[in-house]
């Protein structure tokens, strides 16, 4: 829900071109009414300190054209993956009983 604060987004879509991100990322926006998940749209052309301030908000869904989503990996300002934890994964229980930290699970690749 929008109240949650994920470690990394649980949703990474990437888009080729700045005009297709910013159009994908609106959508995102009108669905969060229904969903409360937050959408962070990030792409070159723009000074990255603005983006990293909507990353810091901890979005569910990040939606990003490659080079700029590289350049904040680059930089540690996104992170894909959960923070390592210090308990280690039991490696047999039922699948409901386990809570493995969440990283990004779902990658979507649109194309123009």
């Amino acid at each position: 829900s929008g109240a949650t604060t994920p470690e990394c987004p649980a949703l990474l879509i990437l888009a080729p071109t700045r005009e297709l991100a910013l159009q994908v990322a609106a959508v995102c926006r009108l669905v969060r009414k229904l969903t409360g998940l937050r959408t962070a749209c990030i792409y070159g052309g723009v000074p990255k300190e603005q983006q990293v301030e909507l990353l810091q908000r901890r979005p569910h869904i990040v939606v990003a054209t490659p080079g700029r989503l590289l350049d904040l990996v680059d930089d540690g300002a996104l992170t894909l993956q959960p923070l390592a934890s210090t308990e280690p994964l039991p490696t047999s229980a039922e699948p409901a009983a386990v809570t493995a930290p969440a990283g990004v699970r779902v990658v979507v690749l649109d194309e123009a």
